[in-house]
């Protein structure tokens, strides 16, 4: 199950997601691919391939990449789950 990105979300690095959409899940800002962040920008894919968008840009999903950054950790970053009290919103398969 995939679910949104939101706001504070930590990626793999341990830097937390950034947060611009007025769409909330869970209370948070839901986090958008091409425009947000979490040490550098959110690549994706997001919510694209399920014809999911917020505020016209695909949103942020676990398992989307970001820009490496850095060595270690910091290389070759994702998110590997959503913030553990935020809502869970299926999106997908």
């Amino acid at each position: 199950m995939l679910n949104p990105i939101v706001l504070e979300t930590p990626a793999t690095c341990g830097d937390l997601a950034t947060a611009t959409s007025t769409v909330k899940v869970g209370g948070l800002a839901v986090s958008k691919v091409d425009i947000d962040s979490a040490g550098d920008t959110i690549v994706g894919p997001g919510s694209s391939p399920f014809g999911v968008f917020v505020e016209g840009v695909s949103m942020s999903l676990t398992g989307d990449s970001i820009i490496g950054h850095g060595d270690g950790a910091h290389s070759n970053p994702t998110f590997a789950s959503p913030l553990p009290n935020a809502m869970s919103v299926r999106i997908g398969p």
